[in-house]
């Protein structure tokens, strides 16, 4: 086993850095009285995003992806 380290900001080879992104905007600029309404306004986002298979491709589906999960499945 070979450990790479990857470079402070890599979105290209790590696609969840984008994914995180998106979460994070659901909370930017925003106070929050209570912890758990920020959780609810992240919740919401969250559950946005993954019923929304075709964003996430467009999102994280980088061509090495596609490709490598072309061969797997």
């Amino acid at each position: 086993m070979i450990v790479l380290f990857l470079p402070p900001y890599s979105p290209e080879l790590n696609p969840a850095e984008r994914f995180f992104g998106e979460l994070r905007k659901a909370t930017a600029n925003q106070i929050f009285k209570t912890i758990a309404e920020q959780e609810v306004a992240i919740e919401a986002k969250l559950n946005a995003l993954t019923d929304d298979l075709e964003g996430m491709k467009r999102l994280l589906g980088y061509d090495w992806i596609l490709e490598q999960c072309g061969r797997v499945c």
